[in-house]
């Protein structure tokens, strides 16, 4: 991974690896991805977290939706990836704030962006917030790494549609 970022602007042409809730960098699906495809195609990998401030809000029965304690765990997490990036000569840039608005400032023209791909309603709903500001300048690549095994390598059609 190359791990130099400017410090103001979008950069362009930057493979970012926009991580969610896989921060470990061993077996990362996205992390691995980023830096096979920033060495094909000559330009950087951008390691990225966006603390999305809807996190800490309240849901609509009115528990937390992250506690002190996950949210102490979330930042041990980030420090730890960050110092393993930092190891094998990368970096983990942390941004607060939607990652809808974060993500296009930080992407120019013919940048790829890759995240895992997430199942649930909000993730999904915040996937297409970042799908729109980005406006189709960006190349969106999925990666799977949520079950144990990979979705293609179970005997059901490609939706799961037929899984029990």
């Amino acid at each position: 991974f190359s791990g130099r970022t400017r410090a103001l602007g979008a950069m362009a042409g930057v493979v970012c690896a926009w991580l969610r809730n896989d921060l470990r960098l061993h077996d990362s699906p996205v992390l691995h991805r980023a830096a096979a495809l920033a060495k094909e195609k000559g330009i950087p990998a951008l390691p990225v977290y966006v603390i999305d401030p809807r996190l800490f809000q309240r849901t609509r029965r009115g528990t937390w939706k992250m506690g002190p304690f996950r949210a102490l765990f979330l930042l041990q997490s980030l420090r730890v990836l960050r110092r393993r990036l930092r190891k094998v000569g990368s970096n983990l840039l942390v941004k607060v704030g939607r990652p809808e608005e974060v993500l296009p400032s930080l992407l120019g023209d013919g940048s790829y962006l890759l995240t895992q791909q997430e199942v649930t309603s909000e993730e999904l709903a915040v996937d297409g917030g970042v799908r729109e500001a980005l406006g189709g300048r960006v190349v969106w690549e999925y990666c799977w790494g949520s079950t144990l095994f990979h979705k293609d390598d179970l005997p059901f059609r490609p939706d799961l549609s037929d899984a029990p």
